[in-house]
C-alpha cells in the first residue's frame, strides 16, 4: 500500500462529530449563582439562629417568673423548639456543604444539586420540624392565660393564620427561587455528561 492510497483512506474515514464541550460562560454562571446561593443560605441560617437566641431568652425569662403549669409547658416547648430547629440547621449544613470549585465539574455540579434539592426539601417540610413545634409552644403559652372561649379562639386563628402565611412563604421561595435553580444545575450537568467526562470547570 503505497502513500497515496493511505491518503485516500485516511479522508474517507467517517470520525465523526467532535464531543460539544460544555459552555464556559454557562458554567462560569452556574458557579456564581451557587456562590450567591451558598451566602444566602448563611444568612438566612445566621438570622434564624440570632431570632432563635432571642426567643429562647425571652421564653427562659417568662419560665422563670410566675406562670401558670400551661404557660410553664408552652415556654419549655418553645425553648425545646429553638434548640432542635437551630440543630436542624447545622446538621443542613454539616450534611451538604458548599462543593469545592477545584472538584472535577460534574462532580462539583452533582454536589451542588443534592444540596439545592435538599434546601427545597427542608422547605416543603418547614412546618413540620419549624412551624408545629413552635404552634404547639404557642398555644399552650396562651391557653395558660384566662382569656375566655371567644379570646382563645380568636388566638387560635390569629396564629393558625400567622403560621399560615409563613408556611406559603416557604413553598412559594421553593416555587420561585430553588426548582429553577434546580432545573438549571440539571441542565448544566446534563451538557456537561455529554462532553469529555474529564472536563474541568
Amino acid at each position: 500500500m503505497n502513500d497515496d492510497e493511505l491518503k485516500r483512506l485516511w479522508r474517507q474515514q467517517n470520525l465523526g462529530s467532535a464531543l460539544p464541550m460544555p459552555d464556559a460562560e454557562l458554567v462560569a454562571q452556574m458557579k456564581k449563582k451557587m456562590r450567591d446561593f451558598d451566602r444566602t443560605l448563611f444568612w438566612r441560617d445566621g438570622r434564624e439562629l440570632v431570632a432563635g437566641a432571642v426567643v429562647f431568652v425571652a421564653f427562659l425569662f417568662i419560665f422563670l417568673r410566675s406562670h401558670s403549669t400551661l404557660s410553664g409547658a408552652g415556654c419549655v416547648v418553645i425553648m425545646a423548639s429553638c434548640i432542635f430547629i437551630a440543630g436542624e440547621l447545622f446538621f443542613s449544613r454539616r450534611k451538604h456543604p458548599a462543593a469545592s470549585e477545584t472538584a472535577p465539574l460534574s462532580d462539583y455540579l452533582r454536589a451542588e444539586l443534592v444540596k439545592v434539592k435538599w434546601q427545597a426539601k427542608l422547605l416543603r417540610m418547614v412546618w413540620l420540624w419549624y412551624l408545629l413545634p413552635l404552634f404547639i409552644g404557642v398555644e399552650l403559652f396562651e391557653l395558660g392565660f384566662p382569656e375566655g372561649l371567644a379570646g382563645e379562639l380568636f388566638s387560635l386563628v390569629f396564629n393558625l393564620a400567622i403560621f399560615g402565611v409563613i408556611y406559603w412563604l416557604n413553598l412559594y421561595a421553593v416555587r420561585k427561587s430553588l426548582l429553577p435553580l434546580q432545573k438549571e444545575l440539571e441542565d448544566t450537568l446534563a451538557s456537561v455528561s455529554e462532553s469529555s467526562p474529564s472536563a474541568n470547570g
